[in-house]
């Protein structure tokens, strides 16, 4: 308990010196995988026990096991995207999130900016023209 006492009064007269050691200390933290597991179990926990549902005025369209076997495997066309923001534009949808990977460095297919620029008059108007007017983005 003697050694304890006389580290921390130690350490205490030194600010510096306790600086340098707590930035040691917290640089081995964030550089070890200890944060990192501990992050994930945290994330795990909140997602297992915070869950909810969602509101009942939001509709999830999600890629399923039927989705698959009706229209082929992944990934699908532009127009097949295309035609999903068409469907839900003319049913009302008041927002849509796209929250997809498209693997590939596709060509930006007119069809399917043309179907969201129908939806996003305003926002996305300068997007859908650089997309439209150039053949390929690059994806990085």
């Amino acid at each position: 308990m003697r050694k304890a006492q006389r580290l921390r009064a130690f350490l205490l007269e030194k600010p510096v010196l306790l600086s340098f050691v707590l930035a040691v200390f917290a640089v081995l933290l964030v550089y070890s995988d200890v944060l990192w597991r501990w992050n994930g179990l945290l994330y795990d926990w909140n997602l297992r026990y915070w869950w909810r549902s969602p509101p009942e005025d939001v509709v999830i369209v999600a890629i399923d096991e039927y989705s698959l076997d009706q229209i082929g495997r992944w990934p699908w066309p532009r127009q097949t995207h295309a035609a999903v923001v068409d469907r839900l534009t003319t049913v009302g949808a008041k927002a849509i999130a796209l929250d997809i990977i498209l693997p590939n460095r596709a060509q930006l297919i007119p069809v399917l900016m043309n179907a969201w620029h129908k939806l996003f008059k305003t926002v996305d108007e300068l997007f859908c023209r650089y997309c439209l007017s150039n053949a390929t983005l690059t994806v990085r």
